[in-house]
């Protein structure tokens, strides 16, 4: 079952419609959607329950509820998708039970990090619009947006994306001003490559003047990132799951922050005892630096210098290779736990993982599928496998084991009979291998 559009959709859109303006486009998989509402419920409740494990903790939830535009932080577990409401409705009438009349609305990001299935159906999806456009810059990524609300909690807003919203659920209503028809309301500046929001209470006073799109289940949206947008409510619960086509600027916007805090966090955060201070001796103080401090600088100094003269280097190679094989995606589906490879079966590679490998400077063979990036010691072995994997075919799990030779790089066994088993298990928990 494939959601790749008709034939000729994606050229039309390439030269018609992409950048240019806001477009609904109805029923493209006929009766089918692309996510289905009850995997959109599924990973919802599995998000909240990874939340629940850390709620307090200082950590941005991939999950959010807002209630009447407020951000629901202290609390927000109570409002969140539960097993017991099995279904969106289901939520919907406890929330309503919970809030009376105001507006509720849940968000969460990178959905499809959550679902193989939404993975499949979304690069299905992009991968003729890509073969027209070239793969964006950046990235792209998808997220969820479901409740009863007259607006947008976050208000009139543009982004830096191009933007597609599949429909789920009830009926979707879009609001879409051009960039340029808002600007008296902007204080001062060009805002176009940026994301923004209006300082606007309400698009009460600029309602009259909006591009409206309206959808159903099926449909699917696309607007333009530089295009004001706020959704509408309908008087019911409606959920939609939008794929964002990121345009700037680059995938270490995603790497380069947490790879910096790696070695800058650990040695920052140390306890540190109170200084003795007597206001008469300043100048004795500043000229007596804290060992704790130094210590602390002179380690940040060494992460960083390793990150330089290295890591960023290789970091940026698997980053890549975790880019095309995701398609675009930065963030693939979590790779599944308790895989087990079972030696008296065949294995065959899945052609849409979009297996890739490359030789890394570390002495390293980094291979990638689905977006995940795995680094082994290279080998030819390992090598060799890869691209009989990549060929095509069924292969019998233990003659592929029965094969594997050692081979040792001066003390290190680079490759064996149980690196071949750590490949093959490695691939069936990242969605990659099935057995057949």
């Amino acid at each position: 079952m494939s959601f790749r559009p008709p034939e000729g959709f994606w050229k039309s859109f390439a030269q018609d419609v992409w950048g240019r303006q806001p477009r609904v486009f109805k029923k493209v998989f006929g009766e089918r959607l692309l996510a289905p509402p009850e995997e959109l419920f599924r990973i919802s409740v599995e998000e909240a329950e990874e939340f629940s494990k850390v709620a307090g903790a200082r950590v941005r939830p991939a999950c959010q509820v807002f209630i009447d535009s407020g951000n629901i932080v202290s609390d927000s577990l109570r409002y969140m998708p539960r097993r017991e409401d099995g279904s969106f409705e289901g939520w919907a009438a406890r929330m309503r039970k919970l809030v009376g009349p105001r507006d509720f609305f849940f968000h969460m990001d990178s959905i499809q990090s959550r679902s193989s299935q939404l993975f499949e159906s979304y690069r299905q999806f992009t991968e003729g619009m890509f073969e027209q456009l070239g793969l964006p810059p950046w990235k792209i990524d998808s997220d969820m947006f479901a409740g009863d609300y007259r607006e947008t909690p976050f208000g009139v807003h543009k982004d830096v994306t191009g933007n597609f919203a599949f429909i789920a659920v009830g009926t979707k209503r879009m609001l879409l001003w051009p960039y340029e028809s808002l600007l008296h309301l902007v204080p001062g500046r060009d805002v176009r490559d940026i994301d923004f929001a209006l300082p606007l209470r309400t698009f009460a006073e600029i309602r009259e003047q909006a591009i409206v799109l309206e959808g159903e289940p099926g449909d699917v949206f696309y607007w333009p990132g530089h295009f004001w947008h706020s959704a509408e409510g309908t008087d019911s619960v409606s959920v939609t799951n939008n794929l964002a086509v990121y345009l700037t600027p680059s995938p270490l916007v995603d790497t380069l922050p947490g790879l910096v805090a790696e070695k800058v966090n650990p040695p920052i955060d140390q306890t540190q005892p109170f200084i003795p201070y007597d206001p008469a001796r300043r100048q004795e103080l500043a000229d007596a630096i804290p060992e704790g401090l130094r210590s602390a600088t002179q380690q940040v100094v060494r992460g960083l210098r390793e990150l330089v003269e290295g890591g960023l280097e290789r970091e940026m190679e698997l980053t890549w290779l975790r880019y095309v094989s995701g398609g675009g995606f930065l963030q693939g589906p979590r790779p599944a736990s308790g895989a087990v490879l079972d030696e008296n079966r065949s294995v065959r590679l899945v052609p849409q993982a979009g297996l890739v490998w490359r030789r890394l400077a570390s002495g390293e063979l980094a291979f990638a599928v689905n977006g995940q990036a795995t680094c082994l010691p290279e080998s030819r072995g390992l090598l060799e496998v890869l691209q009989r994997l990549s060929g095509g075919g069924a292969h019998r799990a233990r003659a592929l084991l029965d094969e594997a030779r050692e081979e040792r790089r001066g003390d290190t066994v680079v490759w064996s009979r149980e690196r071949m088993r750590e490949l093959l298990t490695t691939l069936l928990s990242q969605h990659a291998l099935v057995h057949v």
